[in-house]
């Protein structure tokens, strides 16, 4: 009888450990799939981030950049070609007329050149169409003001040429100051249109790429939020799953320890 009690004393631990071991691993296979879910979503929340910084950046990089270089240019030829019709009015003679007018159809070629580059990154064509017609007015003004700068220099070169100067050239000659006046003044005006216009463009993409950096700091703010949330639940896992396995698993095993280094 004494043989048969000794031997029935080893099982009955074993038996009652194997529910303790199998909840323990469950509770243990648990919080280790709850920290690996929060440590995935925090770094699927910062690679999220990552990327929509990215594209934001590369947008603006790509393209804004590109609208705002060659809607500078636009006004800088704008700019030019007006500055160009000063040159013709102050031409002396044929040789600087036509240095004068080809300088206005370079100008007006480059300038119907940037519209087109700049209509084909952006969407509004209707302030394009603006610009063209402006650029067009302008140069039928500068085609009227050379027709009147050559005659000016024609009468000119008569009067020098001859000994004493005919009172029908003066009075032609004064006809054709008067009329470049008023061409000069409507000039002034399409010109005053065309820099508007072409500076409206300028300004309309600096505001885009503020708003554009404006919600991209403010959409990182929010990123930062939520990746220090992030963070700090990563670390109250972690810090859980530490005391748990403190408490649930090496305390035990320490008192298993203690328990089993007794003689009884």
């Amino acid at each position: 009888m004494g043989t048969k009690q000794t031997a029935a004393v080893p099982e009955q631990p074993v038996a009652n450990a194997s529910p303790w071991l199998t909840g323990l691993m469950s509770r243990t296979v648990v919080l280790s799939l709850v920290l690996m879910a929060v440590t995935l979503g925090a770094i699927l929340l910062a690679l999220n981030a990552f990327t929509q910084y990215r594209l934001t950046v590369s947008q603006l990089a790509e393209h804004k950049t590109q609208e705002l270089m060659t809607a500078n240019l636009l006004r800088q030829q704008t700019e030019s070609l007006v500055s160009s019709s000063a040159l013709l009015l102050l031409a002396n003679n044929h040789f600087q007329r036509r240095e004068a007018m080809f300088e206005v159809a370079d100008r007006a070629e480059w300038i119907d050149r940037l519209i087109s580059q700049l209509a084909a990154l952006r969407a509004t064509h209707e302030q394009f169409e603006e610009i063209r017609n402006d650029r067009d007015r302008l140069v039928e003004k500068l085609a009227r003001l050379d027709v009147l700068v050559q005659q000016r220099i024609d009468l000119r070169q008569q009067i020098e040429r001859s000994d004493t100067p005919n009172q029908a050239d003066l009075t032609q000659l004064a006809d054709i100051e008067t009329q470049l006046v008023a061409v000069i003044q409507n000039t002034r005006q399409v010109s005053s249109n065309l820099g508007v216009a072409a500076g409206y463009q300028v300004t309309v993409i600096r505001d885009e790429v503020g708003r554009t950096v404006a919600d991209l700091n403010t959409h990182i703010a929010s990123q930062a939020t939520l990746l220090k949330a992030a963070a700090a639940a990563v670390f109250v896992s972690v810090l859980v799953l530490v005391i748990f396995i403190q408490f649930s698993v090496v305390q035990r095993i320490r008192r298993l320890q203690s328990s089993m280094s007794q003689p009884r």
